[in-house]
């Protein structure tokens, strides 16, 4: 499971690579299992995906935590709290914007208590597709891809809702 996990992290990083190509002003830092930032009080953390969005003002450090998971298993609010400790103890590292914003995604659902902490906190959580369907929201930007069971002779249409409200 360790290969799958680290594949799914590295997917939600070029889903920010890509997102770095709207024109926001994304300073990347890492990813991954070797991913591990200095907190304030001196303590690594291992962050799946870590970023500063310059866009914001002030920057905000941003972290993610990925969660692969069964769909059978929700994820708790163990997730949140480890989360909400790592962003709060290295937000206090003077290397690091004291602004930040964090973000769980996961294949599978979120339990209510970890759907109420991280409302209560200010958490966003994104059920983010390991597979050729997905939708990922940052911000005001939406990045989605839907699978190829589209055939040459199906008639296919689509309807975009703009961040400006606007339809397509």
């Amino acid at each position: 499971m360790a290969t799958d996990s680290s594949e799914y992290e590295q997917f939600i990083a070029k889903l920010i690579n890509d997102i770095e190509a709207t024109h926001r002003d994304i300073h990347f830092l890492c990813s991954g299992a070797k991913c591990r930032l200095m907190g304030g009080l001196g303590q690594k953390h291992q962050i799946d995906v870590a970023f500063e969005d310059r866009t914001f003002n002030p920057t905000k450090l941003v972290l993610i935590e990925c969660k692969l998971n069964n769909p059978k298993y929700h994820v708790g609010p163990d997730v949140i709290k480890m989360l909400a400790f790592n962003g709060c103890d290295l937000a206090k590292n003077t290397k690091y914007p004291n602004d930040y914003l964090l973000i769980v995604c996961s294949t599978s659902a979120f339990t209510s208590g970890a759907k109420k902490l991280a409302n209560a906190l200010g958490m966003k959580l994104e059920r983010v597709s390991f597979a050729s369907d997905y939708t990922f929201r940052y911000e005001n930007i939406i990045l989605a891809a839907f699978g190829d069971g589209v055939r040459l002779g199906d008639d296919v249409s689509c309807t975009v809702h703009h961040a400006d409200g606007t339809v397509d």
